[in-house]
């Protein structure tokens, strides 16, 4: 009953995404030495890419329905480039590090917020 409801499961879909961005940027950093390595990031998660289950309600059966799409790498921002062709920045990685520890803390808070809420409800 309780791992059907939506907030649990975005929730999971940002651990997920969290958990890949993490996983690319640890790549990136042990690539930092690489000749032509090219940094790589995914796009900004979004519940509209990210959760096929939660549909927009539509009142006329003439309205364009939402469109799910899969999570993507997103273009590589290429502000540093050393002689060997190498993008990958140590700073932009260790601030994208933050920024992914920002977002899976967010995704554990949802989570924490629900439980609670389920708790109280059951009266625990």
């Amino acid at each position: 009953m309780f791992q059907n409801l939506e907030l649990f499961k975005i929730a999971g879909h940002m651990l997920d995404h969290a958990s890949q961005r993490h996983a690319l940027a640890a790549l990136n950093v042990a690539h930092a030495d690489t000749a032509g390595y090219k940094a790589q990031d995914l796009s900004p998660f979004s519940l509209a890419k990210r959760s096929a289950t939660l549909e927009l309600a539509r009142v006329h059966s003439k309205h364009i329905a939402a469109v799910s799409a899969r999570q993507e790498l997103a273009p590589p921002e290429i502000d540093y480039l050393e002689p060997n062709g190498n993008s990958v920045s140590l700073e932009r990685e260790m601030m994208r590090a933050s920024d992914i520890r920002r977002q899976h803390d967010h995704a554990i808070a949802i989570y924490r917020s629900t439980m609670r809420i389920l708790r109280s409800s059951l009266g625990r």
